[in-house]
């Protein structure tokens, strides 16, 4: 499951059979009557809950939990920067369906209107992107090869043309690519033949090591956290001896999604956080839980 999102937990447990879904959800936690599934554990319920999950599921993260050596696990740090930019305004505002505008973009964008928004702001997004390659490019052969991750296909041929108007090498995946043609340009990156690795999340971002590589460009953002997080440890992974850099491009429409991002990254860090420590407590043992 999801590692930030309860519900998916909790449907794990009644899958299993450990307790039905309705009653762990009544027993641990408090609805929001504005968002559904929008959960939250009851503050006096938290230990008991973090207790539960050990009871039947291990998140063991590193061999130390164990305690055992974990010599060659420990991951390397991980240095985030979000970049907002503020893409110009069009001279007549978007109406919707009804002829409805909004005073101020972004505002609860829907699916449909959160892609328009971002292709409004790609051009402010793509300066930002190519400044910061620029940056890379003039640290020298040390700063080394660099993943520019993208989401649409407008944003993944904007990113093409931009490295070829500066004559930055690129190998660039897409799902319409021949699988011959994916891994000679995979391997022609691995190679160090080009500078750049281009791809999507949905794509690259799940079980590839491209740890060669420690910094990361985003120049726009997933709704989904999942494919965020998978993408971000395909160079913060085992293996990588360099700190990590990963910069996050986003319009100022889109505050409410590093919001909702960020508040998604904080749960995880204190699900993994908490169920290790449980695991060093306890160990493996049930009955000590």
């Amino acid at each position: 499951p999801s590692p930030n999102r309860y519900k998916e937990l909790i449907h794990y447990a009644g899958f299993l059979g450990i307790m039905d879904t309705g009653q762990a959800l009544t027993r641990w936690f408090k609805r929001d009557s504005t968002k559904a599934n929008n959960l939250t554990l009851h503050p006096h319920k938290e230990q008991e809950f973090w207790l539960w999950l050990a009871s039947w599921a291990v998140f063991v993260q590193s061999p130390a939990d164990l305690v055992r050596d974990a010599t060659g696990y420990d991951l390397p740090p991980l240095h985030l920067t979000w970049h907002e930019v503020d893409p110009e305004l069009d001279d007549e505002p978007t109406a919707d369906r009804d002829g409805q505008t909004h005073l101020v973009r972004g505002v609860s964008l829907g699916l449909q209107a959160a892609a328009a928004e971002k292709r409004r702001s790609l051009p402010a997004r793509l300066d930002a992107l190519m400044g910061i390659v620029r940056e890379h490019i003039a640290g020298g052969p040390h700063a080394g090869q660099v993943i520019l991750w993208c989401d649409l296909n407008d944003e993944q041929d904007a990113i093409e043309r931009a490295l070829d108007a500066e004559g930055i090498t690129y190998s660039s995946v897409h799902g319409a690519l021949d699988p011959d043609e994916v891994e000679r340009r995979l391997a022609a990156w691995r190679a160090g033949d080009t500078h750049a690795l281009i791809g999507k999340p949905v794509m690259l971002g799940q079980g590839m090591n491209l740890q060669q590589c420690h910094t990361a460009v985003y120049v726009g953002l997933t709704f989904k956290f999942n494919d965020l997080i998978q993408s971000v440890h395909r160079i913060q992974r085992y293996g990588q001896n360099r700190t990590c850099d990963v910069h996050l491009i986003h319009s100022e429409t889109e505050r409410e999604v590093v919001s909702a991002l960020r508040a998604k990254w904080r749960q995880h860090t204190e699900l993994t956080s908490t169920m290790s420590a449980l695991i060093r407590e306890h160990g493996l043992s049930g009955a000590s839980v």
